[in-house]
């Protein structure tokens, strides 16, 4: 076998992030790749570059299988990324062929033609298709998981922050600090219900596959609530230095002016429609400011719904009240426009509903436990619970439980998860008017 070569990103990584155990594990790197190169029977092509954490390197086995030889420093961070991969089975993620975890090894599937999700030419499409993908792994995992949580390493950083604050002399505010501790400790104290989280889930770590469009690479994974790995996500949208008005821009803005078109080409009547007089562009959404001054996005003004009575109701926030209270349903769907009250369709999350079975000892499919009254029971004692948080007007008073889960690009949702509104008020118009007759 002919020299290693290791790309200049991963020794200066190495050495930088791990000084004398760094040193020493770019010393054993060469030995460790020739070993399992002759275990596995194969060919190894000079390394990939852009990487830094670790030596990456197509490899092809005897016959022709294309695959990718994966070596990393061991630690925190990367010891159970063979046990994520193995969670996901090659679900929205890319598959692991064999490993050897102990020492950073794993052989994965190649990734053709592997184009990073951050070089697609449309950026809100390719976060819509990145939140699609968050939302297929984020999966409850069993009592016995390998995995860190999240609510440890967020009560260690409460712990630890002030102690760094000190040791840089005090670099800012001291009040920032106290709101960081104070939200780590919020994170820590969470009851929200954990699932496999990956906390470097990023445009870059999702590549162009052939077996699926798009799947995830190089997971950290954690355990926590949902919410967690969106926050690396968010973090390398923004430019390099940001302050509050560039993390209000990702997030969302109702209205902007500047560098935007300047109308619906040979159509200014869809112009006048989104743009003002002052030259505002009034993009729809609908959103509310609380009593310290947050803006928060609520939904989309052309999904509000008008009851038979003249109220308005925003399905979102509906739908939005019971998902967060039920891990059970991956989607819920308000129903109400012209109709006397809200009815919902509720679907079911698949996975999560085979783990609540298994948990109390329940069997059968997932389409059969929609019918359990174990699973009913839950499913109202969310509807309830989020029945005392809505308006009068947006309380639920019937619902449907379906038997399958929805999946992008189907009858019912968008390629990045949009629910089709009038195309489930059509296809399910018999179990609608079943709940207003």
């Amino acid at each position: 076998m002919s020299a290693l070569e290791i790309p200049d990103e991963v020794v200066r990584m190495n050495l930088s992030a791990n000084g004398a155990a760094g040193r020493a594990w770019l010393g054993s790197l060469p030995g460790l790749v020739e070993e399992f190169t002759d275990r596995w029977s194969l060919t190894v092509g000079p390394a990939f570059t852009g990487g830094a954490v670790g030596f990456v390197a197509p490899a092809e086995r005897r016959g022709g299988e294309r695959l990718v030889l994966k070596v990393s420093f061991v630690d925190e961070e990367t010891q159970h990324e063979p046990e994520a991969l193995r969670h996901w089975h090659g679900d929205g993620a890319v598959r692991l062929v064999d490993a050897e975890p102990a020492r950073g090894v794993l052989l994965l599937e190649r990734l053709e033609p592997g184009t990073p999700l951050g070089d697609h030419p449309d950026r809100a499409e390719a976060i819509g298709i990145a939140c699609a993908l968050l939302r297929r792994l984020w999966r409850p995992v069993p009592d016995d998981h390998p995995f860190a949580l999240v609510r440890d390493l967020a009560s260690g950083l409460a712990d630890e922050l002030l102690g760094r604050f000190v040791r840089q002399d005090r670099p800012f505010d001291e009040r920032l600090l106290r709101t960081a501790v104070d939200l780590c400790r919020d994170l820590a104290a969470s009851s929200e219900a954990a699932v496999l989280a990956n906390r470097d889930f990023h445009l870059w770590n999702v590549l162009a596959a052939q077996r699926e469009a798009w799947l995830v690479i190089d997971p950290k994974p954690l355990v926590g609530e949902r919410a967690f790995d969106t926050g690396h996500l968010v973090r390398t949208l923004l430019p390099q230095r940001f302050d509050l008005s560039s993390v209000d821009a990702i997030v969302g803005r109702l209205a902007t002016t500047g560098r935007v078109p300047l109308g619906y080409l040979g159509d200014p009547e869809r112009t006048a429609e989104v743009f003002d007089e002052h030259g505002w562009l009034h993009t729809g959404d609908l959103g509310r400011i609380d009593d310290d001054g947050y803006l928060f996005l609520l939904g989309r003004k052309k999904d509000l719904l008008v009851t038979a009575t003249g109220k308005n109701v925003v399905p979102t926030v509906i739908e939005g009240a019971v998902t967060m209270r039920t891990d059970l349903l991956s989607m819920v769907v308000a129903i109400a426009e012209g109709r006397r009250y809200v009815t919902a369709l509720l679907v079911p999350d698949e996975a999560n509903l085979i783990a609540f079975a298994r948990a109390r000892g329940l069997t059968g499919s997932a389409a059969e436990l929609t019918r359990h009254p174990d699973v009913i029971a839950e499913i109202e004692r969310a509807i309830a619970d989020a029945n005392t948080v809505l308006a009068k007007s947006e309380t639920i008073r019937k619902w449907v439980l379906l038997t399958a889960e929805w999946q992008p690009g189907s009858d019912e949702l968008t390629s990045t998860m949009k629910i089709r509104r009038t195309a489930v008020d059509r296809k399910y118009a018999t179990e609608i008017d079943r709940m207003y007759a």
